[in-house]
């Protein structure tokens, strides 16, 4: 891996901890990535990491093919990948000038370089497809991963995301698990200007396709998760007292409810319980629908944050 500074010299570098690390690969949706990251960066006066990683994997995609060299192509795939970096820094420059700005290039497979910057990183921002020589197997395999399974929050950028005027949506459950996805959206929210709103989704028997220990809710039982959800909110609307907060609660599919929600939006924030396999199940599924299908940017967050 080497790291290159652009303020203060071209000395190999370590990544501060708490940087704002972003995927780079050239792709439309990363160019969206990066511009979201380095304003990200920009609100939390933090340093923004820009990473490239191309594997020998990405290599042997042409192997067999004429005249093939797997030394001329990694050459190649470094030098293509380098480029890029230079010119996302140079955009990120442009419009952040004083932002602290790294560059990195990595000899691994993307998802493992960011993955592994993760563990030290505030935030990891990458696009929600890639492209070049492994875009067709990938498929955004990446950003699946790296959101599922990154130790601190991932957003996701598409190239088609919205402007935005919706604010900020959170779904939360009115339980601790829902703690630091909460506190995440409620962090965006101070740090935009945005209004939030808090939402949670459930089902009844009546409802097919759904667990038949599930009950039917009536007014009364809405009043109660009403409460439930104010009460889980309690600390973080203390912390935040500027966001403007409101409720939904709703009968419906959680994931279905969630893109609903945030039709408009700004950013929709989803969490990741890594420890419990039942509710990992649950909650892997809404965030990866909610990763496949939401207009605007997505942050998975790991309840350990």
């Amino acid at each position: 891996m080497t790291a290159t500074r652009d303020r203060g010299g071209m000395e190999n570098i370590q990544v501060p901890a708490g940087s704002v690390v972003v995927g780079v690969d050239g792709s439309p949706s990363s160019e969206k990535a990066v511009l979201w990251g380095a304003e990200q960066a920009e609100l939390e006066h933090r340093p923004v990491a820009l990473v490239h990683a191309a594997s020998q994997t990405a290599a042997t995609t042409w192997m067999g093919a004429p005249g093939f060299n797997p030394a001329t192509m990694l050459q190649a795939l470094e030098e293509s990948g380098k480029a890029q970096l230079q010119a996302a820094a140079d955009t990120v420059h442009a419009r952040h000038p004083g932002l602290e700005v790294y560059r990195v290039f990595d000899h691994r497979d993307p998802r493992d370089a960011l993955l592994a910057l993760s563990g030290k990183a505030s935030m990891v921002v990458v696009g929600s497809r890639g492209r070049g020589p492994m875009a067709s197997l990938l498929l955004g395999s990446v950003s699946l991963a790296v959101s599922q399974h990154a130790s601190c929050p991932v957003v996701v950028v598409r190239e088609q995301d919205g402007e935005g005027h919706g604010g900020i949506v959170v779904g939360a459950d009115g339980t601790e698990r829902s703690d630091a996805a909460v506190g995440f959206a409620f962090r965006q929210a101070s740090l935009r200007s945005l209004p939030l709103t808090v939402v949670h989704a459930f089902w009844s028997e009546q409802d097919e396709g759904y667990p038949s220990m599930a009950h039917e809710y009536d007014e009364a039982d809405l009043e109660d998760m009403r409460l439930l959800l104010a009460e889980s909110i309690a600390g973080p609307e203390a912390d935040y007292p500027e966001v403007k907060v409101s409720l939904h609660v709703e009968r419906g599919i959680p994931d279905s409810v969630l893109l609903h929600a945030c039709r408009t939006a700004d950013l929709v924030v989803v969490g990741t319980h890594p420890t419990n396999a039942v509710y990992d199940l649950l909650a892997g599924e809404v965030s990866r629908s909610v990763l496949g299908h939401a207009h605007c940017p997505v942050a998975v967050v790991p309840d350990t944050v």
